[in-house]
């Protein structure tokens, strides 16, 4: 979705007392992919132990399995700073060839008796 259609959509849905353009939306979500790309650390190359040429003795999995994954930062609508009330949230879900399906989300923490 462009950056002039999010725009739209978050002045439909949101209650945004400034007027916002693609510029500033840009220009946040660039400031937060930096952001989150800098927490991350090193990147890790390769996810299996051992040698590459032993690689091919792995087991094969029995059946096509699809995964999507996503993520994203969510915040409360009463939070008191710009720091406070932010939650990360990972979600996704498998579907194996005979479409059965698994879902499966993730937070970092939260608050059980919240305000």
């Amino acid at each position: 979705m462009s950056y002039g259609l999010s725009v739209q959509l978050l002045q439909a849905v949101l209650p945004i007392e400034h007027a916002i353009n693609a510029a500033t939306v840009r220009n946040h979500v660039h400031g937060v992919a930096q952001r989150i790309d800098a927490e991350l650390g090193d990147k890790q190359v390769f996810f299996i132990d051992g040698c590459e040429r032993d690689w091919e003795q792995l087991p094969r999995p029995d059946m096509p399995l699809t995964v999507g994954l996503d993520g994203g930062y969510v915040h409360s609508n009463s939070q008191s700073s710009r720091k406070k009330g932010w939650i990360e949230v990972i979600a996704g879900k498998s579907v194996t060839d005979d479409g059965a399906s698994k879902r499966f989300d993730f937070v970092n923490n939260y608050d059980d008796k919240p305000k």
